[in-house]
Parts: C-alpha cells; sequence; structure tokens
C-alpha cells in the first residue's frame, strides 16, 4: 500500500490530532487585522485557481486502494501514444500542439502588424509634418500648401454620401443605423494662393481623396428616412494638396503669354489620384499610430497572459521535459458528485493511481478506465511518466508527449478568436470615412431626433 499521497489522495486523508500540538485559546492573541490578508486577495485566488485547475469537487467518495496485478510481458504503457486513451481531463498531445501554435502565431501575428503599421504611420506622419509651406516650387511629387480661391466663388470639391436610415425598438429603447447607399463627388479646377502670393492652378481630375470632416447634411424632402452627408473645401479654407507640379516656369514671349502668364499647375500623379485635405499635416497619420500603439499593448498583454499563465505547464513539459519508466503501485475509483442548476444529481465515477518513479518520486494522477482495467486485471503495472522543472517549478504527467488541460483548451479556444476580433473591429473602427468603403453611423434613440444631432456631424465609427 503506498504511503505517499498527492493531490486528491492526500486530501481525502485525515490525520489524527497531536497531543503535544500546541491549542489556541480565546487568551491567545491573534495577529493583527493588518497581517492577515485582505478577503478580496483570498476570493480573486479561490477564482484564479479554480479556473485554472479546473474547479473543484464539491463532494465526493473514495474507493479502496487495490494493487495492480504484475505484468507478464514486461509492457510499458504510454497513454495518448499507444492504443491506450490520454488521461481524463487532458486533450492530445497533437491536438494541443496544434491549437497552441495556432494561438501563439495568431496573436504574434497581430502583435507584429500593429507595431509595424505603428512605425509606418510614425513615418507619415513624420515626413507630413515636414513640409515646408514656403519651400520654392520644384516640378514632380509636389505637396502645396495656401489659401483656395475662386473666380465664381463655387465650391471647387464636393463629396455627397446619401444614406438611408432605418430605426428599430428593443424592449424599451429605440435604436437607429444611417447606411450608405450611394457616393459621388462634384470637382472642379481652383487656385490655390500660397503664403508668398504666388499662385498655383490645381486641376484635381475625376477621382479626388478628400480629408476633412462630414460636417453638413442636406435632408431630402421628397424621400423619407433619407439625408445626404457632404464634406466639402469651400473658399478660404487652408489646404493641403498632393500631386505632381508641372509648367513651373512663366511662359514668355509676344502675344498671350505676354499679356498673360501661364500659371504653375497641379495635377494627380501617376501613382495615385490627389489628395486634398483640409486637416493638420500628420494628424490622421499620428490618431492611427496612436491607435495600433493601444492595440499592441493589449494584444502583447493578451499574449504574455496565455504563454505565462495558460500555456506555461505545456511549454514547460515541452521544452525542459523527459520520460521516465514509473510503477503503478496502486489505483482506485472515486466518485464525485454533481448538481446542475436545473435538474438533480448524480454521481460520476473517476479513476487514479498512485504511480512512483526515478529518485523517489511519486505522485497521484488521474487515469482513463482502460488503464484502470488494465491494471487491475490483465497486469500493467509500468506506465511512462513526463518530468519538466522550469522557473523553479516542477510538472509530472503520464505520457510521453506533452498535454494540455480541457480547462487551458477552453481558455485558448474561446480568448484568442475573441481577442482577434476585437482587436479586428478596433482597427477597422479607427479608419477615417474616406478610406471606408461604406459609411454608417449608429446610435440610441428616434431617427428624428438624430438627423441634425451635433454628434453625428463628427466622423463616423462603424463601417458597413
Amino acid at each position: 500500500m503506498p504511503t505517499h499521497y498527492h493531490d486528491r489522495a492526500r486530501r481525502s486523508r485525515t490525520l489524527p490530532p497531536d497531543p503535544a500540538a500546541p491549542r489556541y485559546s480565546p487568551a491567545v492573541a491573534r495577529p493583527p487585522a493588518s497581517s492577515r490578508p485582505w478577503p478580496w486577495r483570498i476570493t480573486l485566488l479561490v477564482v484564479l485557481l479554480a479556473v485554472l485547475g479546473g474547479g473543484c469537487d464539491a463532494q465526493r467518495r473514495d474507493g479502496p486502494w487495490v494493487q495492480p496485478r504484475a505484468a507478464s510481458n514486461g509492457a510499458i504503457i504510454d497513454p495518448g501514444a499507444s492504443h491506450f486513451d490520454v488521461c481524463p481531463g487532458q486533450v492530445s498531445a497533437s491536438s494541443s500542439g496544434a491549437l497552441a501554435l495556432l494561438c501563439i502565431a495568431t496573436l504574434a501575428g497581430m502583435l507584429a502588424w500593429s507595431v509595424l503599421r505603428m512605425r509606418a504611420f510614425h513615418r507619415q506622419a513624420a515626413s507630413e509634418e515636414s513640409v515646408d509651406p514656403d519651400g520654392p516650387l520644384r516640378a514632380g511629387p509636389f505637396v502645396l500648401v495656401g489659401t483656395v480661391e475662386v473666380e465664381d466663388g463655387a465650391t471647387p470639391v464636393t463629396i455627397r454620401i446619401e444614406q438611408v436610415g432605418k430605426e428599430w425598438k428593443h424592449k424599451s429603447s429605440w435604436s437607429h443605423s444611417w447606411r450608405e447607399t450611394r457616393r459621388w463627388m462634384d470637382v472642379r479646377p481652383f487656385v490655390v494662393r500660397r503664403d508668398d502670393g504666388t499662385t498655383v492652378k490645381v486641376e484635381p481630375g475625376p477621382r479626388v481623396v478628400l480629408h476633412d470632416t462630414l460636417s453638413r447634411f442636406e435632408h431630402s424632402s421628397t424621400i423619407t428616412k433619407t439625408r445626404t452627408r457632404i464634406a466639402e473645401v469651400k473658399p478660404g479654407d487652408r489646404i493641403y494638396v498632393a500631386g505632381e507640379l508641372v509648367d513651373i516656369r512663366v511662359h514668355g514671349g509676344g502675344g498671350v503669354y505676354r499679356e498673360a502668364p501661364r500659371m504653375p499647375r497641379l495635377i494627380p500623379a501617376s501613382t495615385g489620384p490627389m489628395v486634398v485635405s483640409t486637416e493638420a499635416p500628420g494628424g490622421t497619420a499620428r490618431r492611427l499610430g496612436r491607435v495600433h500603439r493601444l492595440s499592441s499593448f493589449a494584444v502583447g498583454v493578451v499574449l504574455a497572459f496565455q504563454l505565462v499563465i495558460v500555456l506555461f505547464p505545456y511549454l514547460a513539459q515541452h521544452l525542459t521535459g523527459v520520460t521516465s519508466v514509473g510503477e503503478l503501485r496502486a489505483v482506485r475509483t472515486y466518485e464525485t458528485y454533481h448538481k446542475p442548476k436545473n435538474g438533480s444529481g448524480y454521481w460520476t465515477t473517476h479513476q487514479e493511481a498512485e504511480v512512483s518513479w526515478a529518485r523517489d518520486q511519486s505522485g497521484t494522477f488521474r487515469i482513463a478506465r482502460d488503464l484502470y482495467t488494465c491494471a487491475v486485471r490483465a497486469g500493467c503495472d509500468r506506465v511512462v511518466v513526463r518530468s519538466a522543472s522550469l522557473a523553479g517549478f516542477t510538472l509530472h504527467q503520464l505520457g510521453s508527449r506533452p498535454t494540455l488541460s480541457v480547462t487551458r483548451t477552453l481558455i485558448l479556444v474561446i480568448g484568442s478568436p475573441t481577442a482577434l476580433i476585437i482587436w479586428l473591429i478596433t482597427l477597422v473602427g479607427a479608419r477615417p470615412w474616406w478610406l471606408r468603403r461604406k459609411v454608417v453611423d449608429g446610435g440610441s434613440g428616434r431617427l428624428s431626433q438624430t438627423t441634425s444631432s451635433v454628434k453625428d456631424a463628427v466622423p463616423p465609427t462603424e463601417t458597413g
């Protein structure tokens, strides 16, 4: 009969009181309240141990220990790698490895993408902020800074986004949404006067990317639940225009050129459409850089939690684990009572074994039913034990390949996809409206209460 019990076996045995041990009486002074652990710390520790350890059984009935029969052929059982099942509460070694690799790769990829995009946006912001508004005109790619001038006073660049609204009621509260149905723009040439007085004619072309707020509304008088959000560049606005500068020399000679010198022109670059912006240089890039910095920090915290807390036993077994042959000293069954919330309770039967291996080490492990049956009837008395030691922690498991517990697997299966979804929603929602395929606004209240609300004038935060 084994003399050393671990885990459940140790908790199931009650030692008799020691007569020589001192007993406390009401007169004995207790430790001060400041030195005792806080209740919320104890509660947090119990919850954490219950989650990571798979919970604890409220009631338990232990059966007698049984000596396994001696093996006649000297076979060594390797749970999970041979025809014997993996230990209860554990996932197979192949599934554990695939899941751990997938979760680590996903979070590492999210972290790398956020860091790279953060650095790219910071470089873009620095480049935009280095533009000299009074720099000399030069042919080729150029950023023009100045004030808009139009002869007839018309708006040179206007983008209209038509939206259709809908509203719905949930319980006693109303919600609404405005979804983009179409988008069109009205563009015409205009003149930009620089701070030094130089004028440049801007010819935007049919495609323009406008960096501006959707600050104006127009409501349809014929179609209900329809509105138009408008972003526009008006005469007198200070803007930044990125394109290609041509005709920078003033043409001389006779005739019309001498009477009306030709103005330098800014046209769309060959690499893409012209960009017209009313915001400060680097504003959008700085904001997106901050979003990626915060997302990289959050992803790093999640990755560290999974590596240090969830995957630590698996990684320790995978990196430093060594196998040895252990002896089944005794096996037994025990029952745990389960009471569903809306049902009658029931008892569930489990099996466990007392195993000893090299250097006089021993421990109690849960085993599968087939291994218990083999130990009692067929003579299975030797099993593979994998031991690992990392960062001062010593871990043991049955089987030659590392495995994950069911509880830790559930944390990975739920936590990693949830982190990925939140990460994607955050990055997509941070994009300005001109980088979105559809502009969608939403919130609480009736449509009639929000069609001209001031809060709707800010750039939308959702995408369709």
